[in-house]
């Protein structure tokens, strides 16, 4: 679905650009800096490899906590690259719009999770990760091709099916685990 498609769908009104304005992306087909300013995207990437120095940390390898309104698809604590990506991207794509649905519906600008479950939600993939052979091995699922970047299992291992259904109770429970009472801040990056 096309961004013209998702805005008729959810009732906006506007143009694409609008659109990716009220909802903040980092990065924007064809040109970012059309969406964001170049030294607004600098800065949030900064901020991001900040806050991963020792590891991405996410809730359902989707959203991070102090990003509102980022989203990243077949994110690192999502299966990823031990599922079938295209089906993977199209269930993170689909959980996505529904979010922005429900966001639109309820009168929300931006969501972002919480805490607790970014913090429970990476316990969980760690947990499901220190049971296996990964966490011995030299490869770039654990980050060993690049020097100095810390060792941890990226990808989600519990499961697809797991997964999904995490993805599913979540949603059906009102989106558990985002937060939803920020209110949009325009950055002020000179």
């Amino acid at each position: 679905m096309d961004l013209d498609e998702l805005a008729r769908t959810l009732a906006i009104k506007g143009t694409c650009t609008q659109i990716e304005k009220t909802y903040f992306r980092l990065t924007s087909a064809p040109d970012p800096s059309e969406v964001r300013p170049e030294p607004v995207l600098r800065q949030t990437l900064a901020m991001l490899k900040q806050k991963w120095a020792d590891g991405p940390t996410t809730y359902l390898g989707l959203t991070t906590v102090g990003f509102p309104n980022f989203f990243a698809i077949t994110g690192p604590g999502s299966p990823s690259v031990l599922s079938n990506m295209m089906v993977s991207i199209e269930q993170h794509v689909d959980f996505v719009s529904d979010l922005l649905a429900h966001m639109t519906s309820t009168g929300l600008t931006t969501v972002e999770p919480t805490q607790t479950a970014e913090d429970g939600w990476i316990r969980h993939v760690n947990d499901c990760a220190d049971i296996t052979l990964f966490q011995d091995t030299n490869s770039w699922y654990m980050g060993a091709n690049v020097p100095g970047k810390p060792r941890v299992l990226f990808p989600y291992i519990g499961g697809v099916g797991r997964y999904r259904k995490i993805c599913t109770e979540a949603q059906q429970r009102g989106f558990l685990g985002f937060g939803r009472v920020r209110a949009v801040a325009q950055a002020n990056i000179e």
